[in-house]
């Protein structure tokens, strides 16, 4: 078990494609395949057949960023 508080991971690893996109998730970008909106207007990111959640203090950044995947 590993007890590293999110916010070093993210200063130590932020700059490698490795985005924070929800308060307890990160996502490598280059393996997302897909966003996707679900009814209850939040937002959820494929890589492969797992669903990763989109909190919405990130999803700004995801879109201006990664607009590719909202298509």
């Amino acid at each position: 078990e590993v007890n590293i508080p999110i916010q070093k991971v993210e200063l130590y690893f932020g700059g490698y494609q490795l985005l924070r996109i929800h308060r307890q998730y990160f996502a490598f970008m280059e393996k997302v395949s897909i966003a996707h909106r679900k009814p209850s207007k939040d937002f959820e990111l494929f890589i492969d057949n797992h669903k990763l959640p989109v909190g919405r203090t990130y999803l700004k950044k995801i879109r201006k960023n990664f607009a590719y995947l909202f298509e």
